[in-house]
C-alpha cells in the first residue's frame, strides 16, 4: 500500500527521478504528460493546489508509471498515446512513436495535395499517423496504407476508426515486388521508411533502441537505403503523371537518396527539417 502523498510531493518525486535519465526540458515534459494522462492534472494544478492529497488509486498508477519510465520506457508507451499534428493517436511497442520531423513530411505532401481529388499511398504506415492525418487534412483523397506488421495495422485501424477516417490498409511486405498491387496507381507516394544504419544502434537513446520496433527503425541488414531503391522502382510503375514521392531520410544520406531517384529518371530535391538537417527528398517524373 502506498503512503499518502500531496500533489507537489509526487510531482517532485517524478522530477528528481527522471532528471537522472533526461534533460531538464525532457523531464518536465514527460512529467507533465504522465500527470495529465494518468491523473488529469496539469502543472498549473501543482502551483494552485500543491497540498492536494492524491488518491491511493491514482498514486499507485503514477508510481507504477514512474517505475516503467525509470527503465527508459517511452512515456508514449506508458500512456499508450502520442500526439501527432495536434491529433491523439494510440501507440504500442508494435509501432514507432510519431516524431515532429514526420509532421513536416505530412505538411510537404499536404501542401502539394491541397483540395485536389488525389490518390495517396503510405508505405510503412505503422500507427497510421501519416495516412490518417493526410486524410483529415484533405477529405476527398483516397488513401491506401501498407505495413508488414499485422500488429501495427491493428493499431492503425483502431486509430482510423477513432478519427472516423476511411483508409485502405493492406498487409504487405513492400520489399517483395511480386506483392505490389499490379493495377493501382497513385498521385502521391509517401513514406517514412526504416533508415537508421545498424551500426548506429548503440548511439540511440535506450527509450528508442530498447522499446521501439527495430524493423521500423533500422535499414535491412547489409542493404543500406534498400527501401528508397524499392520506392523509386515502385514509383516508375505506380506513380501517376504529375504525381510526387515524399520520403523521410537519414540526415547523413541525403545526397545518396537524391542520387537513387535521379538515377531512375526522377527530378528530385533535398529538403531540410526544422532543425536544419537534411531530412526529406521530394521526387517527381515529368508527365
Amino acid at each position: 500500500m502506498f503512503a499518502a502523498m500531496t500533489l507537489s510531493e509526487i510531482y517532485r518525486k517524478y522530477l528528481q527521478a527522471l532528471q537522472e535519465l533526461y534533460s531538464q526540458n525532457e523531464t518536465a515534459q514527460i512529467t507533465s504528460i504522465a500527470f495529465e494522462s494518468i491523473a488529469g492534472l496539469h502543472r498549473s494544478d501543482v502551483i494552485k493546489d500543491p497540498s492536494m492529497l492524491i488518491s491511493i488509486k491514482i498514486l499507485g498508477e503514477l508510481e507504477q508509471a514512474l517505475m516503467r519510465l525509470k527503465q527508459h520506457e517511452p512515456i508514449q508507451h506508458v500512456t499508450g498515446k502520442a500526439w501527432f499534428c495536434n491529433l491523439l493517436f494510440q501507440v504500442s511497442p508494435a509501432v514507432l512513436v510519431p516524431r515532429p520531423e514526420t509532421e513536416e513530411l505530412v505538411a510537404l505532401a499536404s501542401a502539394f495535395i491541397k483540395e485536389k481529388n488525389l490518390s495517396v499511398i503510405d508505405i510503412g504506415t505503422g500507427s497510421g499517423c501519416i495516412a490518417i492525418t493526410m486524410k483529415l487534412k484533405s477529405e476527398n483523397i483516397l488513401v491506401t496504407a501498407l505495413d508488414i506488421s499485422k500488429d501495427a495495422l491493428e493499431i492503425a485501424d483502431e486509430n482510423a476508426r477513432h478519427h472516423k477516417t476511411k483508409i485502405d490498409f493492406k498487409h504487405i511486405d513492400f520489399l517483395e515486388e511480386s506483392l505490389w498491387p499490379p493495377v493501382s496507381k497513385y498521385d502521391v507516394i509517401i513514406s517514412n521508411p526504416p533508415y537508421i544504419p545498424e551500426n548506429d544502434k548503440g548511439l540511440l537513446d535506450k527509450n528508442v533502441s530498447q522499446f521501439e520496433p527495430h524493423a521500423a527503425l533500422f535499414e535491412p541488414a547489409g542493404k543500406p537505403l534498400l527501401f528508397y531503391v524499392k520506392i523509386a522502382a515502385f514509383g516508375k510503375t505506380h506513380l501517376l503523371p504529375g504525381g510526387k514521392i515524399f520520403v523521410e531520410i537519414h540526415e547523413d544520406f541525403g545526397n545518396d537518396v537524391l542520387n537513387i531517384f535521379e538515377n531512375e529518371g526522377y527530378e528530385a530535391v533535398l529538403t531540410r527539417d526544422m532543425f536544419g538537417k537534411d531530412r526529406f527528398v521530394v521526387a517527381y517524373r515529368k508527365a
